[in-house]
């Protein structure tokens, strides 16, 4: 958190992130809530002592120029100013608050942990609450909840609507590839909208290593080459090269859910994807030299054209895995699921 200058894991910073906005948003309305209070009686007390509309105005103009207090005082302002203060209230207090909590929803989807996605959602719907429990009381204070429901029924039902719409999307919509709600609602109906969103692993064309080969390494190999018959060539220290990849440090993934990721071109040399979730992924000319594949679920994985020398694939479940053109030079295929 740059912050405070202090290092988070980035999983406990979206399960810790949405809860402390929750409780910044809960202060700021209570406080708006009082404030509103305050100012709505000021202007009573105001109203009371004077009925002369300019000597009402100036009294008024004394309020802290904050743009709740204008208002609820309801001071006189010109109608593109008078607008423009209605909608930086409705905004900062009632609509960015909750847009926060379903961006961090959605950007938090690609990690597939349905936990932490219903942690998500249920902080949406404690702020959505929340909003109905005060908002009323910041609008129009000099009303009770009850009466100001009745007496404003358009903006009610609009509260209603847009709650519908908030709930629908982070609890139908913002879902993640395998989640509990997308596999209760028709493939087709919402499939394209969720994809928008990103909710999918995207790690095309990245080198995906925790450290690559030191240069001097690769340099002493690329003078060896020189001096051999074979005369000098780069490509035995590029990237992916079974050189390089011997010297690389791997990731280790295991367990973790990939489940249609898009992965192609990518380079992962002795990455660890030991009792992984891949079905679906897209691994399409990913360098996979001694990947450990050991129990991996590839069902339905896209592997064609994809370097997998000296793969472990012992168990691996590879039920309509497309594999055309893919290099499986020493791969361990024992007890592995190819039909």
């Amino acid at each position: 958190m740059p912050i405070v200058n202090v290092g988070v894991p980035v999983v406990w910073f979206f399960v810790v992130v949405p809860w402390l906005l929750v409780l910044l948003h809960f202060n700021l309305l209570i406080q708006a809530t009082f404030l509103a209070d305050k100012v709505s009686q000021y202007a009573s007390a105001i109203l009371g002592q004077t009925r002369a509309p300019k000597e009402r105005t100036e009294a008024l103009g004394l309020l802290y120029p904050a743009p709740l207090a204008h208002k609820v005082a309801e001071i006189h302002q010109p109608g593109t100013m008078r607008r423009l203060l209605n909608a930086m209230v409705l905004v900062t207090l009632a609509v960015l608050p909750p847009a926060i909590l379903m961006f961090a929803q959605v950007k938090f989807l690609p990690y597939q942990g349905e936990f932490f996605t219903w942690l998500h959602r249920i902080s949406v719907g404690v702020d959505i609450c929340l909003l109905w429990w005060l908002w009323p009381r910041i609008a129009e204070p000099y009303l009770a909840w009850r009466v100001w429901f009745n007496s404003r029924r358009l903006k009610a039902w609009a509260m209603l609507g847009a709650t519908a719409l908030t709930g629908l999307f982070s609890t139908v919509v913002a879902d993640f590839p395998g989640g509990s709600i997308g596999n209760l609602t028709p493939v087709s109906v919402l499939d394209s909208l969720r994809d928008s969103l990103g909710r999918k692993y995207d790690l095309s064309g990245r080198v995906l290593v925790v450290n690559e080969p030191s240069p001097e390494t690769l340099a002493a190999h690329y003078r060896a080459t020189c001096e051999s018959e074979n005369g000098c060539d780069e490509s035995v220290i590029s990237v992916g090269s079974p050189f390089w990849c011997r010297h690389a440090n791997p990731l280790q993934l295991n367990s973790r859910n990939f489940r249609y990721a898009y992965v192609p071109g990518s380079t992962l040399c002795g990455v660890s994807f030991q009792d992984a979730a891949l079905r679906g992924a897209d691994l399409s000319e990913a360098k996979l030299h001694r990947a450990d594949l050991l129990y991996a679920e590839l069902h339905g994985a896209v592997l064609s054209r994809a370097e997998l020398h000296g793969a472990d694939l012992r168990e691996a479940e590879l039920h309509r895995a497309v594999l055309s053109r893919a290099e499986l030079h020493g791969a361990d295929l024992r007890e592995a699921e190819l039909h």
